[in-house]
């Protein structure tokens, strides 16, 4: 598509954006609010359009960000016309509150199907305060924020031609986020979120206990908002299995001509395992990569000041930041608790060391959980099969 086009979109979309804006703002009565606020809703699906059309990454971002505030708008406009009439648009608002609504009894069911089918499936449902801040992934996020989050959080922007069907392949080392990031976006948008041990599920030879799971995963997932994560996909033999797997356990929803929903994202730390029949289904690929030094003294940092009784001179930071080449997140995380519980230990021996010769005890013993030979695989995969 030319500049030139690219350009007539995004003009295009921000006149009705802001046309529609101002004119439900000045209206006062309801069929023009309405009007002027499904004459927003199209600029915000041109607007979303153009940003997928757009090769300039930074434009891209700004744009993105610009539209999430727009659509926080619309919301508000939502609430403002429910107040005086029900409509379409005002129910799905309300369905979608109803959805955030969890019971004890609830909650205790889930818990008890993760007790009993964690080897198969996890149901996480979304914290009310996730400030969990993911080092180094704000462009992975920013990605998947418009694939996954924009459509489950407004659908009525994502229909007929809108409808994203291409899903997601989150790939790299083992530790470095890929769950993380996936849990935190579930819970910004209000959503459950599935981790299906795939391989697992389909070899079980007793259909009762996957017709159970299935069952419940189901009756979570009526009338709200989910994202399915597919673990273990290596193992799994071929695109037909898989498919045949969605059709056959109510999940059909899920597959429209041989290609998974958008909400359903693969995640491997495996990538050349996956047969090229089922890589071909996640179109859109996407590396979680290790943190760079940068990044780890960030990381570093944050773990200090989330503990502020551990302190560490800042050319200590340093030094472990450049020591820790390779390391993924969970083995920083890991290396701290052990050196907690080390200096704890210590310090009840009336032991006078410091946190960070603790740090530097750990570190004689625990490496990266990361060979070379990953990051040499990983990085011919990525040349040969991302694009």
């Amino acid at each position: 598509m030319s500049n030139q086009i690219l350009e007539e979109d995004l003009n295009q979309s921000l006149r009705l954006i802001v046309e529609g804006r101002e004119n439900f703002q000045k209206a006062t009565n309801y069929e023009m609010k309405q009007l002027n606020y499904s004459k927003m809703k199209k600029g915000c699906g041109e607007l979303l359009n153009y940003i997928r059309n757009e090769k300039d990454e930074n434009l891209k971002m700004i744009m993105s960000q610009q539209l999430k505030r727009y659509i926080d708008e619309l919301s508000n406009f939502s609430e403002a016309m429910k107040k005086n009439q029900q409509t379409d648009e005002v129910e799905v608002v309300q369905v979608k509150k109803q959805e955030l609504l969890y019971t004890q009894d609830s909650n205790k069911d889930i818990q008890l199907y993760n007790a009993q089918y964690a080897k198969y499936v996890e149901i996480h449902q979304p914290t009310q305060n996730n400030n969990t801040n993911i080092v180094g992934l704000e462009s992975q996020k920013q990605i998947l924020n418009e694939r996954i989050a924009l459509p489950l959080l407004f659908p009525q922007l994502f229909q007929g031609k809108r409808k994203l069907q291409t899903s997601t392949l989150l790939f790299g080392p083992r530790g470095t986020g890929k769950t993380e990031l996936l849990r935190q976006i579930a819970s910004e948008c209000k959503a459950l979120l599935i981790i299906v041990n795939i391989s697992m599920i389909i070899e079980v030879e007793e259909q009762n206990t996957v017709q159970e799971l299935m069952n419940q995963i189901e009756q979570q997932t009526k009338n709200r908002s989910f994202i399915i994560v597919l673990k273990q996909l290596e193992e799994c033999k071929n695109r037909e299995t898989l498919i045949k797997f969605f059709e056959k356990y109510n999940l059909i929803n899920l597959v429209e001509n041989d290609r998974l929903a958008s909400n359903v994202i693969g995640c491997t730390n495996q990538p050349w395992n996956i047969h090229h029949s089922i890589r071909r289904i996640f179109e859109n690929r996407i590396e979680i990569t290790l943190m760079t030094e940068k990044q780890r003294l960030e990381f570093i940092n944050q773990k200090l000041f989330q503990n502020k009784q551990y302190w560490m001179k800042n050319e200590e930071i340093a030094e472990l930041a450049k020591n820790t080449k390779q390391f993924a997140g969970l083995d920083l995380k890991k290396l701290f608790i052990t050196a907690v519980q080390l200096y704890e230990q210590k310090q009840q021996a009336k032991n006078d060391e410091d946190f960070y010769d603790c740090i530097l005890d750990v570190l004689q013993v625990q490496k990266s959980s990361v060979s070379d030979s990953e990051i040499q695989q990983f990085t011919q995969w990525r040349q040969e099969f991302c694009i």
